[in-house]
């Protein structure tokens, strides 16, 4: 079975979406479910920490036992979450991104992406490769 990997950006600042760029957590749910139910693949969900400096991701340990063999969350909460998360988006079909600052990292590992921004950051996505 194909396999993709989920970012689901939570970007709270003490309750409050800071750049209305978090989904609510149903979105993201239904996400999932579409690509496990209808779509067959795996999920693979990022897990980063929230605290009151760092957004991090949602949490969807819930999951687990729904989709018991489709859906996995992976802990990046610690010192060897880049190399993991660069094996992981180099060995999936694509990527699933909630926010645009994270999502260079599959294009860095030439993996396929999808990502959802706000019309008013989406000039993110713009850039020159070019080397002068």
């Amino acid at each position: 079975m194909r396999t993709v990997c989920i970012v689901p950006k939570l970007r709270l600042r003490d309750g409050v979406n800071i750049d209305h760029e978090t989904w609510p957590i149903e979105i993201w749910e239904k996400i999932i479910d579409v690509c496990i139910n209808r779509l067959h693949l795996n999920v693979i969900s990022f897990l980063f920490k929230v605290d009151q400096t760092n957004p991090g991701t949602y949490d969807f340990s819930y999951l687990q036992d729904k989709h018991k063999n489709n859906f996995y969350q992976i802990d990046l909460r610690h010192e060897k979450s880049l190399d993991i998360q660069i094996a992981l988006l180099k060995n999936t079909m694509f990527s699933i991104y909630g926010s645009t600052g994270a999502a260079i990292l599959p294009i860095l590992c030439d993996t396929k992406m999808i990502t959802f921004q706000v019309e008013q950051a989406g000039w993110r996505l713009k850039f020159d490769w070019s080397v002068s």
